[in-house]
């Protein structure tokens, strides 16, 4: 088992690696709000209404734009829409 505080300590590091979110491999978001609790990382970004039409991927990427988390998901954008993802850093 991995300690708790050492989770913690990951999940801190990797919520400051976090510079970006890419919308369908095109559209980029840099104003992404990011909190912390504990091992659980939450990111907060606004999409405005006629960026993209539907998300159908979300990518999460580093400060040096490595790849951190990428899901595929379907998103439609009718008005300016508000986004939430939690990322886990968990023992598997």
């Amino acid at each position: 088992m991995i300690a708790t505080a050492f989770l913690n300590e990951v999940a801190g590091y990797a919520a400051d690696r976090i510079g970006k979110v890419v919308l369908n491999g095109e559209y980029e978001v840099e104003n992404v709000q990011k909190t912390l609790n504990e091992h659980v990382i939450n990111l907060e970004y606004m999409v405005p209404k006629g960026a993209v039409e539907n998300i159908h991927t979300i990518e999460v990427k580093a400060t040096d734009g490595g790849l951190i988390s990428k899901n595929e998901v379907f998103i439609p954008i009718t008005s300016d829409t508000v986004i939430k993802q939690t990322l886990f850093v968990e023992e598997v």
